[in-house]
């Protein structure tokens, strides 16, 4: 039972990670999924040219992005490329298809922006934002068990990547069997970072975590139900010996988010609360920021489509001297088995942008047929090619005037 628990943490270099399996079902894919390219291309069309005095490209891809999956459905592998740092993370399950290992190439695990909507990631904040999972090591650390067993030491290698403010050694503290805190340590013997537990029966009911930095610390408090679900987040900033920040978070389970945080005086500087539906879907949220002279309110809300795909996003914004108002919307294209492969983007009912999405089933479908660019971008602005080429034209016209003006 208690190499079962120790078998659960993960040191990823020099970054702790909070990990939690992932099927086709948490990314609304359905059928059989093997593998999930997506690409995005800009429909804005802008007027430049060139050094040659040829217009610049238009449609230039980003947010590329690539999901596999296992024939369980399980998340073995993610690809996103970024303009500074690629994501790239390899899971590696048992026969039981319970998650052993995280493999990623770069110097920390990096966030992912492209494979899911922005409002699916603050979807999962209800779910899993420091839910405790599974924490393990994996850069072939040395480990130092007890008599009982017990992990109680794990040394870290320096490589010549490393600096003295990454884990150096873990020291791991039991009770009755039971896993009391652990303590990281850097290279240059500080203590970088504590955990402690508190349990109800064998579940954790609270974990909190203690942050050192040079000038300050950070402690977050974690509460969990029953189910292993994060029902609160408590995170204070202290400088000093004062208590500059205070970050209250708490998730109920009646599809509610609410978030408050105070400054060092107990003064409200912000309050958010959201709205789920009972797909999980954000419906409705309001933020607002108290300034000094002045307060920013922000509302947002949603509308899906059958296949629970965001469709409306209205978002109102106010300072007391300003009101703005943007609507995006988003239209969608299905495959056989009902997932999306082409999806709109527009603004202000302008097309902005059109993502498609390549997939691979372990079945073989017709769907399996993939859209070309230009298909994609015609099924978002059928137009969108008439008006580059007219730009085009126009910018040779002015090239032809320029020259005989020179003559």
């Amino acid at each position: 039972m208690i190499k079962n628990m120790l078998i659960s943490f993960l040191l990823l270099f020099n970054f702790l990670i909070y990990a939690q399996i992932e099927y086709t079902k948490d990314f609304r894919l359905k059928g059989e999924v093997k593998t999930i390219k997506t690409i995005s291309y800009p429909l804005t069309i802008f007027n430049a040219v060139d050094h040659k005095g040829q217009l610049v490209e238009q449609t230039k891809p980003s947010g590329l992005g690539i999901l596999s999956f296992n024939k369980s459905g399980v998340l073995v592998e993610e690809f996103e490329k970024h303009r500074y740092n690629d994501v790239h993370n390899k899971f590696i399950y048992d026969k039981n298809d319970s998650l052993i290992d995280i493999k990623f190439d770069g110097k920390s695990p990096g966030k992912r922006y492209y494979n899911m909507l922005k409002i699916e990631r603050d979807k999962k904040l209800m779910n899993i934002e420091n839910r405790l999972e599974s924490l393990k090591y994996s850069s072939n650390p040395e480990n130092i068990y007890n008599s009982a067993g017990e992990l109680v030491k794990v040394f870290n290698k320096k490589n010549s990547n490393s600096n003295a403010r990454d884990i150096a050694t873990l020291d791991f503290f039991y009770t009755h069997g039971k896993l009391d805190s652990i303590m990281h340590y850097a290279f240059n013997g500080d203590v970088k970072r504590i955990h402690k537990y508190q349990y109800k029966n064998t579940m954790i009911e609270q974990e909190i975590v203690i942050l050192f930095f040079d000038t300050f610390y950070t402690e977050e408090a974690f509460n969990f139900n029953i189910k292993g679900e994060l029902i609160k987040k408590v995170k204070k900033r202290v400088a000093n010996g004062t208590m500059k920040s205070l970050e209250i978070k708490e998730f109920s389970r009646l599809n509610m988010f609410s978030s408050i945080k105070l400054d060092s005086i107990n003064h409200i500087t912000e309050k958010e609360s959201r709205q789920y539906d009972s797909e999980g879907n954000l419906k409705s949220s309001l933020k607002i920021v108290n300034r000094k002279n002045y307060t920013i309110k922000i509302i947002n809300n949603y509308e899906y489509d059958f296949n629970s795909n965001l469709v409306t996003e209205i978002r109102n914004f106010s300072n007391g001297t300003k009101n703005d108002k943007i609507v995006k919307e988003y239209s969608y294209k299905y495959d056989d088995n009902g997932n999306w492969i082409v999806k709109c983007s527009c603004k202000d009912e302008l097309v902005v942008l059109t993502t498609v999405r390549q997939i691979e089933y372990y079945t073989a479908t017709k769907s399996d047929k993939q859209l070309t660019k230009n298909e994609t971008i015609n099924f978002c602005d059928k137009d969108f090619f008439e008006r580059l080429e007219k730009l085009k034209k126009e910018i040779e016209t002015s090239k032809d005037i320029e020259e005989i003006e020179k003559n």
